[in-house]
């Protein structure tokens, strides 16, 4: 099975600097992995990344994904910003471009009465899927949109890493992709018989299938926790939370010196690296059983260490890095 990585242009509002880039990268191919997911927002600084990724001859698949903008974009916006993309990565040669990711939960079209992220994914998510339901054939022709533009500027193979949701709703026409692409989390709430049948329908589409993402938090709860982020952002006035957009230096300054005055933990757990390993491997067992031969892990590195991150915060790897390196 060829296992790839999620790569994010930042995480938790920290942009590392090129040469911790590329640090990451060749710690990557050393550990035998041969393709990333390189996702964020800023064109200019993936570009970067990808250059630094060509040198060491890595399979490239490319993102853009615009989340945490505030306000959340349009649907028409964020159309506008994909082409932009997708002509830049034409010219670079990249192996695959995912014209987005999770975009019923990450534009504001699909759940207008939820104009942020982050209420989308807490307590608001019943209500986000009531509003997503009552958009979805919206939401469909959407997508169509967005591959048929991507095409006309990239040449290469365009697909879509869509949320569970989206799956089971069978709202995507893939027809429209060169490849069937998925974020599936295995955790309580999706387990392994869910999990399979996911996979089997995703198979009935009859084109390749790769798991644009799948990982565990590094807790003793990474079953309970799933896909969900332990950390957040603290709640801020709005001026205050305006202020900080606007100057992401700062950010990145506050989140160097102490990242608990803007971050906090929203989910209890305890630090598990044997945990995380035990599920990753019952993970790709599974993806191994159903016959799909990629994926990508989420994800290289996070700045707390009980996140998703496969290496610690000194750069050296988790217990699941090391088992992933063995089978790579």
């Amino acid at each position: 099975m060829q296992v790839g990585i999620n790569y994010l242009s930042e995480c938790m509002y920290r942009l590392k600097s090129l040469s911790q880039v590329r640090r990451d990268l060749e710690k990557i191919r050393a550990h035998g992995f041969e393709a990333i997911r390189v996702t964020g927002n800023d064109l200019s600084w993936l570009v970067k990344i990808i250059k630094e990724a060509k040198k060491l001859k890595l399979k490239i698949w490319v993102c853009p994904r615009f989340a945490h903008s505030e306000p959340m974009l349009t649907g028409k916006e964020y159309l506008e910003k994909m082409k932009e993309f997708a002509k830049e990565v034409e010219k670079m040669k990249i192996n695959v471009f995912l014209v987005g990711n999770e975009l019923s939960l990450e534009i504001l079209d699909f759940a207008p009465n939820l104009p942020t992220y982050e209420v989308r994914c807490g307590k608001q998510w019943q209500k986000f899927e009531i509003e997503f339901q009552e958009r979805k054939n919206d939401f469909r022709e959407y997508l169509i949109t967005l591959a048929r533009e991507a095409k006309k500027y990239f040449s290469g193979p365009v697909s879509y890493a869509a949320g569970t949701w989206e799956v089971q709703e069978e709202v995507i026409d893939w027809q429209q992709f060169d490849i069937v692409s998925a974020n599936l989390y295995l955790w309580e709430r999706f387990a392994e018989k869910e999990y399979i049948e996911t996979l089997e329908k995703l198979k009935s589409y009859e084109k390749p299938i790769v798991i644009t993402e799948c990982g565990f938090t590094t807790t003793r709860e990474a079953w309970k926790i799933g896909p969900r982020h332990i950390y957040g952002l603290r709640k801020f006035p709005k001026w205050i939370l305006n202020l900080l957009l606007d100057h992401p230096n700062v950010v990145q300054k506050i989140l160097r010196v102490n990242p608990k005055l803007l971050l906090k933990t929203k989910i209890p757990h305890h630090y598990d690296e044997e945990m995380q390993k035990k599920l990753l491997q019952k993970n790709l067992e599974i993806l191994e059983k159903s016959n799909i031969t990629q994926a990508f892990v989420f994800q290289w590195s996070e700045p707390f260490p009980a996140g998703f991150g496969l290496i610690r915060s000194d750069g050296t790897p988790k217990k699941a890095l090391k088992f992933l390196k063995l089978i790579s």
